[in-house]
């Protein structure tokens, strides 16, 4: 790295390795057709046609001599408009990135994705880590429980479905000729408020089912994965589709957040909000509010700075990481929407940086790109994993080029678009009309479940029928299950009956099925040595001694029929905690403290005298602090995200980690979100 780039890295207080990435986004975008054709047709997508040009126009203006940093690189505006705007661009698409050179961070079990992925490491040129297995399967399980889940919870709750809708209506960017002033516009919110839930639902389950699949076969480690894959080529396309899935559900949940935090109190000010004629929404800097008042602090500046002029989402949260941890009260500005947001998007993020930036991620992605470089038919492959949907029902919008995942990207962008287009036209007002005013009326409350259930009725009915116009033919509601949707002449839904969630006796049973199987399925254990399961008679134990035990505990040597153990991969992941240290199940029991006990009491079965302690609050909450530490004695990693979404991991190999959201601002947890 030359002398020039550090001295550009004093100036402009950053690394030298990323004023290296600046130094090629200047030449790559100035000097080369096809940067200058791709950052156009990035920013177009990005502001429209209008948009566009006034921002390249910005960008071509002759530099400042007055301002060192411009006229250092010969850009575009005094405010280095030019720059932020290429590094933008090519760091969102993985571009002319210098080469890594500085050994790969570890990461131990429960260490937050922030300390893991250390950003300044990284950012100093450190190699990314390779695909941590553990993690990337504990997100998959943990999140597709939580879609399903907070499905459930939508249809047995009418407080929580209305404030939901509520809430997601008033951050919505509305066009004022098609929605009048103070409308919740609920003909519109509900369909797209559990359209998201549906595709979180689609790619979540595909991203479980492949880890348990994978786990299955033995294939826990990058090296093992790929050798596979590079054997069997149908099964390198399922991975390449169910990971394109993941960017997909980023994409619209980042604009879902993008919206939900603009709205927020504290950032409104620094934001125009509008849409389009042609129905698309625009976040855009306040010029004339920054320039009177400026930013109060850093943290809004990267806010406004990433919602406007686009950037890596990854790199969003870690430059947004390494300002919480300067300062942990700047977290205060996210309203609870807000966070919550922030907290689902962080765990996509987190996910993608584990596959799509590891060298395991980097060396699929050049494996099919040589694929369909070599093989054009290849180009059909991957319609065979997109969700059971018809191939000719599909229309590419996104240009085969964009994304990191490329054609495979477009096929998956197109299959969403396509399930939002025909699920899309239903009119849910007068129903949606119906349990606000029942739900608003306290005389008309008994009749607010019946409504709710006329309601999803409706919708389920709608789904599965419209839905199956995407179907394959001869596969009629293939489609519908994978995003979620039940079928209505089944009579499987759940449903609501005196605030208690009523699922049917065959719940989650398949066609063919003899036996109602468990409604959340543990994921198979590795193949892989495991260490001896706990005797029935050890096995209540505090959680910290099972598992300091299981893990330190030696098997029995054996004098005949040993065989030796495979040789173990190199260049893997090399953590503390892997999975494999752990036992196959939980203990039935474990030895607890009284403090702990009446934590779990309050959760599954408060008592009348649960937590009846001075300063401690009231019945039917829990501090959210005493929650962690009680999972924790327990043998659990407690995993944070930066924003709400928190994961519980077990200490066992088939049991299913848990994904919650984390009270804010309030440290107050209710339980009955627990238990969902």
């Amino acid at each position: 790295m030359t002398n020039i780039h550090a001295e550009r890295a004093k100036r402009w207080n950053v690394t030298p390795y990323q004023a290296e990435w600046f130094a090629n986004a200047i030449e790559y975008c100035q000097n080369t057709t096809e940067g200058k054709r791709g950052v156009r047709d990035w920013i177009t997508r990005k502001l429209g046609p209008e948009g566009a040009r006034e921002t390249l126009a910005l960008c071509a203006r002759p530099p400042d001599r007055y301002y060192g940093p411009a006229s250092s690189f010969g850009l575009g505006s005094t405010n280095c408009d030019a720059l932020k705007l290429y590094y933008s661009f090519v760091s969102s698409q993985n571009l002319c990135a210098p080469e890594r050179s500085k050994p790969a961070p570890k990461r131990r079990r429960g260490e937050s994705s922030t300390a893991w992925l250390a950003v300044n490491s990284l950012l100093n040129g450190c190699k990314f880590p390779n695909l941590d297995w553990g993690s990337a399967r504990a997100i998959a399980i943990s999140e597709f429980d939580k879609a399903r889940d907070t499905m459930d919870l939508m249809r047995a709750s009418p407080d929580r479905f209305v404030d939901s809708i509520i809430r997601r209506a008033r951050s919505t960017i509305l066009s004022p000729r098609e929605f009048p002033e103070n409308d919740i516009v609920t003909k519109v919110i509900c369909l797209t408020y559990t359209a998201s839930l549906e595709i979180s639902h689609m790619a979540w389950k595909h991203a479980a089912e492949l880890f348990e699949d994978l786990a299955n076969m033995g294939l826990t480690t990058a090296s093992a994965i790929e050798r596979e894959y590079k054997r069997d080529t149908a099964f390198m396309w399922r991975l390449v589709m169910c990971f394109a899935k993941i960017d997909m559900l980023a994409r619209i949940l980042w604009y879902r957040m993008v919206q939900v935090v603009s709205d927020s109190q504290h950032f409104r000010p620094y934001f125009k909000r509008l849409r389009t004629s042609e129905g698309v929404a625009h976040v855009l800097p306040d010029k004339s509010y920054i320039g009177r008042h400026g930013y109060e602090t850093p943290l809004d500046e990267l806010v406004v700075g990433a919602f406007c002029e686009g950037r890596d989402i990854s790199e969003f949260y870690a430059s947004l990481s390494t300002l919480l941890e300067e300062d942990r009260t700047r977290a205060d500005v996210f309203d609870a929407d807000a966070y919550d947001e922030m907290g689902d998007l962080a765990t996509v993020a987190e996910f993608i940086v584990n596959i799509r930036d590891s060298p395991f991620g980097q060396a699929l992605r050049l494996h099919m790109k040589s694929l369909l470089a070599d093989d054009p038919t290849q180009q059909l492959e991957p319609y065979k994993f997109i969700a059971g949907v018809d191939p000719s029902k599909l229309t590419l919008t996104e240009s085969p080029e964009s994304g990191y995942w490329g054609l495979p990207f477009s096929i998956v962008w197109a299959t969403g678009t396509a399930w939002l287009h025909v699920t899309g036209t239903m009119n849910v007002g007068a129903l949606m009309e119906k349990l606000l005013y029942d739900f608003g009326d306290p005389n008309s409350l008994s009749l607010v479940p019946f409504s709710l259930k006329q309601l999803w009725a409706s919708i389920d009915k709608h789904l599965w029928e419209t839905s199956q116009t995407l179907d394959i033919p001869g596969h009629a509601g293939s489609v519908a299950k994978e995003f979620g949707v039940f079928d209505p002449a089944e009579m499987k839904r759940p449903t609501w009956l005196d605030g208690t969630l009523i699922l049917p006796p065959d719940y989650g049973v398949s066609k063919g099925e003899s036996e109602p199987q468990p409604r959340t399925t543990p994921a198979p254990a590795p193949v892989v040595h495991v260490p001896p399961v706990a005797s029935a008679d050890a096995a209540v134990a505090s959680g910290r001694a099972y598992v300091r035990d299981m893990k330190t505990r030696e098997p029995k040597s054996k004098t005949r029929g040993a065989r030796e153990e495979p040789p173990k991969d190199n260049g893997d992941v090399s953590d503390e905690d892997r999975l494999e240290d752990f036992p196959l199940e939980l203990p039935p029991g474990f030895k607890l403290g009284r403090k702990v006990v009446k934590i779990f009491e309050q959760i599954l079965a408060p008592a009348p005298d649960a937590l009846a302690e001075d300063h401690a609050p009231r019945k039917g909450q829990i501090r959210w602090g005493d929650f962690e530490k009680a999972m924790r004695r327990i043998g659990f990693a407690v995993v944070q995200t930066t924003g709400s979404s928190v994961r519980f991991d077990p200490p066992a190999q088939t049991a299913r980690p848990i994904s919650l959201h984390r009270p804010h601002p309030e440290s107050i947890l209710t339980p009955v979100l627990i238990k969902w």
